[in-house]
């Protein structure tokens, strides 16, 4: 039997020895007693057998195996030199916490994995360095507010993550001081986080892109769609 029946079978036996011994006891005293005992048998505490109880629900951890480990130790080095390139680590550092976390190698093989990592890391940063420029190229094809908008979204957006390898915001002033005057910028970044903000707006309720970009479209005209359909997605994506 369950506990919960054996606690009911020993309820149901104390009232029947209480009605045959005690017969003088009013019948609803007797019934009171036995329903307090019950309850105090139910919600009494228990004494701990000393065992542990291991939940039938728990699993032994998998094993990895050599292949997932070879794996591992690669990942790993590839996340701490990119944290170097960043400036949050240095070498010796990033060696160590990529052993910590993956033990059992030899340490000539750290550093051949995470010497391997920081290459494939540089050649990234470099190619992230090619993109950025390439923003700014067509940023400056752009009239004022659309310009200022396509670099505004990415540093808000983008600029943060590690995969940019730590070379931080695009700094809109040098990138269009030249073509546009600093008053008209500075405008610009005022409405390019309104209209941010709106986007953003568009994930707090319930999706319907036509509707949204038609008033983000109303409220900010003179932004390409293109513009409005990251301000929009970007909301969409911080609700979700």
């Amino acid at each position: 039997m369950s506990t919960p029946q054996k606690m009911v079978f020993v309820v149901l036996v104390f009232c029947a020895m209480t009605v045959l011994i005690l017969p003088e006891i009013p019948y609803v005293l007797r019934m009171c007693g036995a329903a307090a005992v019950g309850a105090w048998l139910v919600v009494r505490p228990r004494r701990s057998s000393g065992k542990k109880v291991v939940s039938p629900y728990r699993t032994k951890a998998r094993v990895r195996t050599a292949d997932e480990r070879e794996l591992d130790v690669r990942s790993c080095a590839r996340h701490w030199a990119t944290r170097m390139l960043q400036g949050e680590c240095d070498r010796r550092e990033a060696i160590r916490r990529v052993r910590e976390t993956v033990p059992g190698f030899r340490f000539q093989r750290y550093e051949r994995d995470f010497d391997d990592a920081l290459n494939l890391s540089e050649k990234d940063k470099v190619s992230v360095r090619a993109r950025r420029d390439e923003l700014i190229a067509k940023a400056r094809q752009q009239d004022v507010f659309n310009a200022v908008f396509t670099i505004h979204f990415y540093n808000c957006r983008y600029s943060g993550h590690m995969g940019e390898y730590g070379l931080g915001h695009i700094n809109i002033i040098d990138a269009l001081g030249d073509v546009f005057s600093p008053d008209l910028i500075a405008e610009a970044v005022r409405r390019a986080d309104a209209l941010i903000e709106d986007g953003q707006q568009c994930g707090s309720r319930a999706r319907d892109v036509p509707e949204d970009m038609a008033a983000l479209a109303e409220a900010h005209p003179g932004y390409h769609h293109d513009h409005l359909s990251d301000a929009m997605f970007w909301g969409y994506h911080l609700n979700r």
